[in-house]
């Protein structure tokens, strides 16, 4: 699926969300503006993963993979709930997150990996390159971050950011 050159704006949640399962997607030269919580949410959180292996439960999510976010704006988000990322990848591998501009958001700009436990993680192969970042918090949260990694994160790069004004 590809979404190009596409609008989304006064939208009170995340405005796109590929889920579980979505594969080889572009979101590319878009303009995400006005939104409640978070421009772009990727995949799934691996919470539920993590719950299946400590209560020995059979859990098999399917795997969302190969994203690419290019060229986007994403600004003015985190206007009803202030916790949501302009772009939040939970445990999908092989994303390209390249040459967005994120700003006027109450939160993180790029939130990465969301593995916990320390187990295995599917969050890898991933470039973060080449994004400018920058106007983000208005002293309202204070666990946040230009790019936000959590987990392992094995053959991923972060190159060439330019973040500033956090």
């Amino acid at each position: 699926v590809s979404f190009e050159n596409c609008r989304f704006s006064k939208i009170d949640s995340y405005a796109l969300w590929l889920e579980s399962g979505v594969e080889f997607a572009t979101v590319k030269n878009c303009e995400f503006t006005d939104i409640g919580l978070g421009g772009i949410k990727i995949g799934k959180a691996a919470n539920l993963a993590y719950y299946s292996r400590i209560n020995k439960v059979s859990f098999q999510p399917l795997l969302t993979h190969n994203i690419t976010v290019k060229d986007c704006l994403i600004y003015k988000y985190g206007r009803v709930s202030q916790s949501g990322a302009g772009i939040l990848v939970f445990d999908v591998p092989n994303c390209k997150i390249v040459h967005n501009e994120i700003f006027d958001g109450y939160y993180t700009g790029i939130s990465y990996g969301w593995t916990w436990g320390g187990g295995a993680t599917q969050t890898k192969n991933t470039s973060i390159s080449f994004n400018k970042i920058h106007d983000l918090c208005f002293k309202s949260l204070n666990d946040i971050g230009g790019i936000y990694t959590l987990g392992k994160s094995p053959n991923s790069k972060i190159v060439g950011n330019v973040i500033e004004n956090i």
